[in-house]
């Protein structure tokens, strides 16, 4: 329960009662939990959707929603995607991208992607039919966090210093087994929907991990932000494609 609390406390804004120290090994072990979070997150942003949509039109209550949806996180997964556009897209030699991609400061490419992935969220809500768009809100938080682990779980870190990322050294299949059976309740909600959603969400992972192996030598915090981001809205747009399709 204090590794859950851990990771509640230390992905989310969500108040958890007492403060837990961090250390790399509750953050390791938390691994296997943050598809529950995902779950908790999703569940919420759900919630408020459904609250104000009884109050105001479709387009407003998916903007409350998302805006839940990044206050809830604190915006953390967003910054490590703008951090990693800033970074990748400068076309710079591998231990200058690291460096851009450690300063604090936001550049053109990062405010470019934090805009574009959040007009992505955006769009596929407001376009999908109210049952599953609640779905949706469920499932892509959870599909999200488990390709974070998937992510974590394959690569190692890039850099050569010990940093926050560097937990992934430590991950593998003893948390992306347990979190993945920690996802499936999630599957009931549409089983055939939410299978082809989340299972082609994988890919995103997948993906960032042969080119950050090329490109970086390997992952850090910030990309697995961005995967968390990216995987987030694949399957969004996954959702709203078998809508359109099936």
């Amino acid at each position: 329960m204090k590794t859950f609390l851990f990771i509640l406390q230390f992905m989310t804004r969500l108040p958890v009662p007492a403060g837990i120290e961090f250390t790399q090994e509750r953050l390791v072990r938390g691994m296997m939990f943050l598809p529950v979070l995902g779950m908790i997150v999703g569940g919420l942003v759900a919630g408020v959707y459904v609250i104000a949509s009884s109050i105001v039109p479709p387009v407003a209550a998916v903007f409350l929603s998302l805006s839940a949806w990044v206050l809830l996180t604190g915006g953390l997964h967003l910054d490590g995607l703008a951090d990693t556009c800033d970074g990748v897209f400068s076309l710079r030699p591998r231990e200058r991208v690291l460096e851009i991609m450690k300063d604090p400061r936001i550049g053109t490419n990062g405010v470019l992607a934090v805009v574009m992935i959040l007009a992505a969220k955006f769009t596929a809500l407001l376009s999908l039919e109210e049952s599953r768009l609640i779905t949706a809100l469920i499932v892509s938080p959870v599909a999200g966090r488990l390709a974070l682990v998937t992510a974590a779980s394959l690569g190692k870190y890039a850099r050569d210093e010990e940093g926050l990322g560097s937990f992934v050294n430590h991950t593998g299949w003893r948390q992306f087994l347990p979190a993945l059976a920690l996802a499936l309740p999630v599957l009931p909600l549409d089983p055939g929907r939410v299978t082809i959603a989340a299972g082609s969400a994988l890919f995103v992972p997948l993906a960032m991990h042969f080119y950050l192996k090329r490109k970086l030598g390997g992952v850090t915090g910030d990309t697995l932000g961005a995967c968390v981001e990216l995987t987030e809205t694949w399957t969004l747009w996954a959702f709203l494609i078998m809508e359109r399709l099936l």
